[in-house]
């Protein structure tokens, strides 16, 4: 045996135990995305009351989830007709060419109702057209967009209107309060100078925003939350 044997050291031999390996990342978590709902339909929410509610998110999340189909909206050919009258400054008498080529029974039925509703709004009124301010309000994940469909100048007053459509019942002062609450605290700041209204077309009552009413704000952002909840747990 050589010098080199004999001074080598035996190798080492060092055990693996299996052991339990560390826990794989997860993934960063989705960001939730916004809930969106029209207007009629927040407020329809919170003047229901249990079980009720529910039905009116289900009905919300429907609507969000189906595309949009112009045959569907009832009320389409009445807002391009109410907005056509005031860009093209029409005669009043020709609010009745609404009527034209219509077919659907229950439109025949009722849309007579609005324009005559709408003819008692406008009286002997003469207005200009302006485009109307919109934006969007806001509260944790729930977005309501807010579209004024006409603006209307006469004088020096300019008035954003939302109108205001069901085949039945009549706008009261509560909702109407709600709603130009919510016009108020986005719209307000994006123009000063404009009025802010809703309008009961199929009674022709025009509801111009009170003062302000702080008292609202937490009740609407109360039932924001309360809907995206109900919405995501569907």
């Amino acid at each position: 045996m050589d010098k080199m044997q004999r001074n080598a050291r035996p190798p080492v031999v060092v055990q693996v135990r299996p052991g339990i390996a560390p826990p794989a990342p997860r993934p960063a978590a989705a960001a939730k995305q916004a809930v969106e709902v029209s207007l009629t339909k927040f407020t329809d929410f919170i003047f229901k009351t249990g079980a009720a509610k529910l039905t009116v998110v289900k009905e919300a999340r429907i609507q969000n989830e189906s595309a949009y189909d112009p045959m569907t909206d009832f009320y389409k050919r009445l807002r391009e007709g109410l907005i056509a009258f005031h860009v093209e400054r029409r005669d009043k008498k020709s609010l009745d060419a609404i009527m034209d080529d219509i077919r659907h029974v229950v439109k025949l039925k009722n849309y007579p109702d609005f324009i005559g509703g709408y003819k008692r709004f406008l009286g002997r009124k003469t207005f200009e057209w302006f485009s109307p301010p919109r934006g969007e309000w806001k509260h944790g994940d729930l977005i309501i967009r807010l579209n004024p469909e006409l603006g209307l100048v006469q004088g020096q007053i300019k008035m954003a209107v939302k109108l205001y459509l069901r085949t039945q019942g009549e706008l009261d002062k509560r909702r109407a309060a709600l709603i130009t609450q919510l016009m108020r605290s986005v719209l307000t700041p994006l123009d000063g100078v404009t009025t802010l209204a809703v309008l009961d077309v199929k009674n022709g009552k025009n509801f111009p925003a009170g003062d302000d009413e702080p008292a609202l704000v937490p009740l609407l952002r109360g039932e924001a939350l309360s809907f995206v909840e109900m919405y995501r747990s569907l």
